[in-house]
């Protein structure tokens, strides 16, 4: 019994540190991308068409662009996407979206081959913790003994829920070093934020192995599913990025079984529509050339013009009138 009194001081100290070390959880790259989203979604409640998933699936898809091809008005699209959103990512906005009562005619929701793989990062579980209703936590676990490392997953949601300066150490580390030090150099300035450098700029590989794809794959199922309570159709992107054309015999078999296997999930699915944005028409090849594109996944302006011409054709075949 001794022993309550200075523990319960010693949790009230870590707490008070953790709270004013992350001003009440307030600061953040990763938080304030998740906040400005759903204050998107929250402000435009007579949308009727929401977008959904990464920057992937926003940046050449804007609201005005979007309209026009399903024969829309702007103001009724909404674009809900977050940066670095992966297929859980936007399953759990998903889980929010159903427990408001949130329901629109269209979702577009568009994902790379290289998100099909995991692809371990912190805010992964930060962007699940923000965006989870409580009651959709446990389905979550769930999803996560999908992954190769279901234990770990657990343990940083936890861990984000627990703490706040967990949740975004890469920014508070930063922030910090930066006020106590100095701004780091850009060959040191990883080393606040991880154990190992980040991979050079440029293309994202996937092996595309059963035991890579498979969390995100039972996750992909999830969210489909779950949109048939928030959309009448969903429109399923698959994005291009330059290793179709630059890619090594591995890399494009890779693509193929991608394809392949959104093929599988959309077919028993009457609510989903695949949108292949992988492969051309005639006269109307997409992104496909290495200047399209301004890193391995993002569009450049040529690309842009590119996507968007391929979407309007893929978008006229399945039905889509403006």
């Amino acid at each position: 019994m001794r022993l309550v009194g200075p523990l319960l001081l010693l949790v009230s100290a870590l707490w008070l540190a953790d709270a004013l070390l992350s001003r009440d959880r307030t600061v953040g790259w990763e938080r304030n991308t998740v906040r400005n989203a759903l204050n998107r979604v929250h402000m435009a409640k007579d949308a009727r068409v929401a977008i959904l998933g990464s920057s992937t699936s926003a940046d050449w898809l804007p609201n005005a662009f979007a309209a026009q091809t399903l024969g829309r008005k702007p103001a009724e699209v909404v674009d809900a996407h977050l940066n670095g959103c992966h297929q859980p990512c936007t399953w759990s906005e998903v889980q929010g979206l159903r427990a408001q009562g949130r329901r629109y005619d269209i979702v577009l929701f568009g994902t790379n081959l290289f998100q099909q793989c995991e692809f371990a990062s912190p805010k992964r579980q930060l962007q699940d913790e923000m965006l989870l209703p409580t009651a959709s936590i446990p389905a979550a676990f769930a999803l996560y003994a999908q992954s190769q490392d279901p234990l770990g997953y657990v343990a940083r949601f936890l861990g984000v829920k627990l703490s706040g300066v967990y949740g975004d150490t890469g920014f508070l580390q930063s922030d910090w070093r930066s006020a106590t030090l100095g701004a780091p150099s850009a060959t040191e300035a990883w080393r606040w934020a991880r154990s190992a450098p980040p991979p050079a700029a440029g293309t994202h590989d996937c092996s595309y192995e059963d035991d890579a794809i498979a969390y995100k794959t039972a996750v992909t199922e999830a969210l489909l599913d779950d949109l048939r309570d928030v959309a009448g159709l969903t429109y399923l992107m698959l994005l291009p990025d330059d290793l179709l054309t630059t890619g090594t015999p591995a890399q494009q078999a890779a693509w193929e079984k991608h394809r392949s296997l959104h093929a599988a999930l959309f077919e028993p699915r009457p609510w989903v529509k695949l949108v292949d944005l992988s492969t051309g028409l005639p006269g109307l090849p997409g992104a496909r050339r290495r200047e399209d594109f301004r890193d391995g996944v993002h569009v450049s302006p040529a690309g842009l013009k590119a996507q968007q011409a391929l979407f309007t054709a893929r978008m006229k075949a399945l039905g889509a009138k403006p």
